[in-house]
């Protein structure tokens, strides 16, 4: 990334660095790699990962910088047209940078291998979400760029 530079003044990528301290953390399933792969189990724990990954998305949301001067009723649409796409663009990231796409890296504690894939019985959907994941590669996304692209994945319904 390129900083401007002018006599005496440095321009700062503020909202890139905004970007950078809000997001969101790594949010852990609860799954129990313990016990035996089902599809009541792992579809379970999905769900379970989803609701807590939407309480970050919406804190996260909070933090951009405007978000909050949108009407109530607007921020609501806002994360209910984009929270699902959301997601799975940082599952596609995680499984980039943690796993190099091979398998979907959901949380440190739920990662679909192809077995897990098939046992959810959504493998066409698992097979086109590591799609996304080997686009980070394929493309040379970085991790600002992620960040960007995530900011505008809010906004884009």
């Amino acid at each position: 990334m390129t900083v401007s530079h002018i006599e005496g003044y440095e321009c700062q990528p503020i909202f890139l660095n905004v970007l950078e301290a809000i997001e969101p953390g790594v949010v852990c399933a609860g799954h129990d790699n313990n016990q035996p792969d089902s599809f009541a189990a792992l579809l379970s724990s999905l769900n379970e990962l989803g609701e807590r990954q939407l309480v970050h998305v919406v804190k996260w949301a909070k933090a951009l910088p405007g978000f909050r001067n949108l009407h109530v009723d607007d921020q609501m649409a806002v994360i209910q047209y984009s929270w699902m796409g959301l997601m799975v663009f940082a599952m596609g990231w995680r499984s980039f940078t943690n796993v190099n796409s091979r398998m979907l890296y959901f949380a440190p504690d739920l990662v679909f291998n192809e077995y897990r894939m098939h046992k959810s019985r959504m493998y066409s959907q698992c097979v086109r979400m590591r799609h996304l994941s080997q686009e980070f590669g394929w493309l040379q996304i970085t991790p600002q760029e992620f960040l960007c692209m995530k900011a505008l994945l809010l906004f884009s319904i």
